[in-house]
């Protein structure tokens, strides 16, 4: 039988917990101690700045020594007290212990060619976090096995591996430490999901189809577009979508008899009025009519998109509360102003770097368009505190891999959380258009003049006639 674990009341907390130490004021669990560890400044009672584990009669805070707590903080390596993983070993010797351990070659010493992934790991990121992360077997395991030299520190080897995450966030800290080339990651993605996607269709002929669309149509634009700077996932996302329509397009054609070639305008009609989302289709559907005669075949006009945008006063009210509330995490606030205030996309968010951002004599300019714009005040102070609050990074809103941007994605679903949605960013650019002329509203905030001129008199604003009402009026004074 199991024995059960003793559960005690903590004395800090209060909580009935497996009791980690037995110190003056009773037992405490293993939160409460790592929370104490953690704690520093200066004693209440000898004075000395140091980690104030201990808590005076008054609840203030008090070292080791007179709260006679009968255990030490100090590292036995460098000698800094604070919170431990080892025993006797602080997070930051802890991390190079266990790192040692880990990239060991066989000699004793970690493998030359990761000794720049150790000290990236080293010197990026929270230690406990990144000890918490090397004490995952997979991790581990992986890790070991570059070390050891049984798989090649490559892409080639990396792709070799299980697919997973462990082995994506250790390709990004490899291309973060300059052992394996840079390449763009939704690229990478989306080459080894091509391979799956292959891999799982039966029918040979629509295999064969699938693949060249696949290395000749998508895979080829994706390289165009990765070549002009990082590709999104929802970019990459997209193009899974066309190739996974493009089969359930095949498949449905096979299901009636016919195939790519022998395929009618009868059959296009009853595709688009019967089947569900088959746009996503008509890129393949199109390249496909071009390798036989369905290319003289017309598809149906596509329903535009509706942009239209959210109340004005619910933009106001949303805008206003990210400005003053403080309770809001930072990195939101700034990006939901961003998004309310200068009908700024997700993507177009993520990418800011710091060197986007300039202070010139405490007014902070951003550049989005042609030209760098200053931001309202409120937002610069913003965007101000937050390259403050930053670690060392090139980006204003760093991702979880090394040297990486937050992704829109996990961007845009933090925002919804907080009611910023697209119609949020269409009603921040149709109050833009009102207020300012098309063409400098597309030069500072990075819109291309057309997409502007577009909603401009989708919403009737009239700009052209700007000049000449302005010459009147100047003439009539």
């Amino acid at each position: 039988m199991t024995a059960q674990v003793k559960r005690v009341k903590c004395a800090r907390c209060h909580r009935r917990q497996r009791a980690f130490q037995n110190w003056p004021e009773g037992p405490v669990c293993r939160t409460c101690f790592r929370h104490a560890a953690k704690r520093r400044g200066s004693c209440a009672g000898c004075g000395v700045d140091r980690v104030l584990a201990g808590l005076d009669g008054n609840r203030a805070g008090v070292c080791v020594d007179c709260a006679g707590i009968p255990c030490s903080f100090f590292c036995a390596t460098c000698g800094s007290e604070g919170e431990q993983w080892f025993s006797a070993t602080c997070l930051s010797c802890s991390l190079q212990r266990r790192l040692a351990t880990l990239l060991d070659d066989g000699t004793g010493q970690a493998a030359p060619i990761l000794v720049p992934l150790a000290w990236l790991i080293i010197t990026t990121g929270r230690p406990w976090a990144r000890l918490i992360w090397l004490s995952r077997g997979n991790t581990a395991r992986l890790l070991q096995t570059l070390a050891r030299g049984t798989v090649a520190i490559d892409h080639a080897g990396l792709d070799s591996l299980s697919a997973g995450k462990e082995v994506e966030y250790l390709r990004q800290l490899l291309m973060g430490a300059g052992i394996i080339e840079r390449r763009d990651t939704q690229l990478g993605n989306f080459e080894r999901w091509s391979v799956r996607f292959l891999k799982a269709i039966d029918d040979a002929e629509h295999q064969r189809l699938l693949r060249t669309y696949l290395m000749w149509k998508l895979h080829r634009e994706l390289t165009v577009r990765a070549a002009n700077g990082p590709l999104s996932y929802s970019t990459v996302a997209v193009c899974r979508s066309k190739a996974n329509a493009g089969l359930r397009w095949l498949r449905w054609m096979a299901d009636r008899g016919g195939t790519v070639e022998t395929v009618t305008q009868a059959d296009l009609d009853a595709w688009f009025a019967t089947a569900s989302n088959p746009w996503s289709a008509a890129d393949f559907i199109c390249w496909a009519g071009r390798l036989s005669q369905s290319s003289r075949l017309t598809l149906p006009t596509h329903p535009l998109r509706s942009n239209s945008p959210g109340p004005e006063s619910d933009r106001r009210r949303l805008l206003d509360e990210l400005l003053i509330d403080d309770s809001i995490n930072l990195r939101e606030r700034v990006a939901g102003c961003l998004v309310l205030g200068l009908a700024q996309s997700v993507n177009r968010i993520c990418a800011l770097s710091l060197d986007d951002i300039e202070d010139r004599n405490g007014e902070i300019f951003l550049a989005l368009g042609e030209h760098p714009v200053p931001l309202p005040p409120r937002i610069g102070v913003l965007v101000s505190e937050l390259v403050s609050a930053q670690p060392k990074t090139d980006w204003l809103f760093p991702g979880n891999f090394p040297g990486s941007h937050l992704s829109g994605r996990a961007l845009s679903r933090q925002l919804s959380g907080l009611g910023v949605t697209r119609a949020g960013r269409q009603a921040a650019l149709a109050q833009l258009i009102g207020t300012l002329p098309a063409p400098v509203v597309a030069e500072s905030l990075g819109y291309t003049r057309n997409t502007i001129a577009i909603r401009a008199a989708v919403l009737g604003t009239d700009w052209a006639a700007y000049a000449a009402a302005k010459s009147r009026q100047t003439a009539n004074t």
